[in-house]
């Protein structure tokens, strides 16, 4: 994914199915993914 100045932007929606018990699991994964992605550059969240 890559942000640029000349407006070639790319916008990702993710959409989850998941049960209330499951729910927390599905959270922590999401928090670690997102934690290891955040210096990739352009990415923006």
């Amino acid at each position: 994914m890559h942000v640029s100045r000349e407006g070639n932007l790319v916008t990702l929606i993710n959409v989850f199915e998941t049960t209330p018990e499951q729910q927390p699991g599905l959270l922590d994964e999401l928090s670690r993914f997102a934690n290891s992605v955040k210096g990739e550059p352009g990415l923006i969240g």
